[in-house]
């Protein structure tokens, strides 16, 4: 049986004394996961979601979309929101996937405005 491994932090929220960074990346590549398993249902989940964030941002800042660029043109992923600055995470998460997948292309575009 191998040892349970735990998510590297990168911060602590002094004011609940929490770990955030764990949470808040397992939750996009929970949502990310979840699109994926909608694939069938891809259209109506998309526009479940634009309609949603059409309302204005999750948190202080705009939130965005990670895009894979595929054969068939751009797909979104995943939406990124909640974080203090939305759009250097997204593309945080984008350039992870881009070195862990070097034959694809992820980008971010802004979901609401």
């Amino acid at each position: 049986m191998q040892p349970e491994r735990s998510l590297p932090t990168t911060g602590i929220c002094k004011k609940h004394n929490t770990k955030k960074a764990p949470a808040k990346l397992l939750s996009a590549l929970l949502l990310c996961i979840l699109l994926q398993a909608c694939e069938s249902n891809s259209g109506d989940a998309a526009l479940a979601i634009e309609k949603h964030l059409a309302k204005g941002p999750i948190g202080a800042s705009p939130d965005f979309f990670l895009v894979r660029s595929g054969p068939d043109g751009p797909e979104s992923v995943a939406v990124i929101y909640g974080f203090k600055d939305d759009k250097a995470f997204c593309y945080e998460v984008a350039n992870i996937y881009m070195k862990r997948y070097p034959s694809e292309h992820y980008f971010c575009t802004q979901a609401n405005y």
